[in-house]
């Protein structure tokens, strides 16, 4: 049984012939020749290697790598090497993985679609904890009054193609960008200064490379509205009307603004609604309950 015809290292390893055959030609795993006859043949103990050339190939290693490491048989070299391909797995990994957040989310939507929420009314609820980058718009449109919702509303996906770029640039995931949500500061919002010059893109991972870049926005109650129809052409954009509503609510109840207002994008024209620059925005401004104040309205916790 020591010399091996190539069906028979195939069917003793469960490999193919055909992979044999290139393991050869790849200088891999070269069948041995009798010097006398010219016969060539797999000696036994050449499965070691094979079974070598399969567990690295799992790792992902090309067979140019492969071959290279059996030729070196440097253990600190095969280290390195093997660090390396450590940290291309977890890149993978972390991938896999946020495209499995992304799927849920999608899944999500399909069912907030088949389900979805009264526009204009107001609520109270408690957002847990959630974390964010914050990106400046740059869009001298947006901070001018007496544009259209339909203007405000391109100008805004003119600054949400630039804000992409950006993100692309500085080498975040692009599937954070499903994420995105338009922002005016606190101070803005105490003035009543209308106008979204900064962004949200919400992160759900703790990836230390792009987490550190991340500022915590802090579990909170917080007064919210969802809000659709965004694009008419002639009066200003609905989300600024229901947003100066939502302000009075608070100036009428006694309630303290503390922190910034945030109007996430939970549907889209893309896949969900219909066409144009349709969307259904849900509304947010974290609250602060005086002892004084009157809330009628039901606050909801998971």
């Amino acid at each position: 049984m020591g010399d091996l015809t190539i069906g028979r290292m195939s069917q003793l390893n469960c490999i193919s012939e055909r992979a044999l055959r290139v393991y050869d030609e790849k200088g891999l795993l070269e069948p041995k020749r009798n010097a006398e006859t010219g016969y060539r043949y797999y000696a036994l103990d050449q499965c070691s290697t094979l079974d070598a050339i399969q567990q690295l190939q799992q790792m992902g290693f090309s067979l140019s790598e492969i071959k290279a490491i059996l030729e070196e048989r440097d253990a600190d070299r095969i280290k390195e090497q093997l660090v390396e391909k450590e940290q291309s797995l977890q890149e993978q990994i972390a991938n896999l993985q946020r495209t499995q957040r992304m799927l849920d989310s999608f899944k999500e939507r399909c069912d907030l679609v088949n389900n979805l929420p009264d526009t204009g009314v107001l609520a109270l609820e408690f957002i847990p904890e959630r974390r964010a980058l914050r990106f400046e718009v740059v869009c001298e449109d947006m901070l001018r009054h007496g544009l259209s919702g339909q203007q405000v509303l391109e100008a805004w996906q003119v600054a949400v193609c630039s804000l992409k770029r950006e993100m692309l640039e500085k080498g975040y995931p692009l599937s954070y960008f499903r994420n995105v949500a338009c922002v005016v500061p606190r101070q803005r919002l105490a003035d009543k200064d209308i106008a979204y010059s900064q962004a949200f893109v919400f992160i759900d991972d703790d990836d230390p490379r792009y987490a550190a870049d991340a500022e915590i926005v802090p579990a909170n109650n917080y007064l919210t509205m969802y809000c659709d129809d965004l694009g008419d052409e002639d009066a200003p954009l609905l989300e600024t009307r229901y947003l100066e509503m939502m302000l009075d609510y608070i100036e009428n109840h006694d309630l303290k603004i503390v922190g910034d207002y945030i109007g996430e994008v939970v549907l889209d024209t893309a896949v969900f609604l219909h066409s144009g620059l349709e969307e259904l925005v849900k509304m947010q401004i974290p609250v602060a309950l005086n002892a004084s104040a009157a809330t009628p309205l039901k606050t909801n916790r998971p």
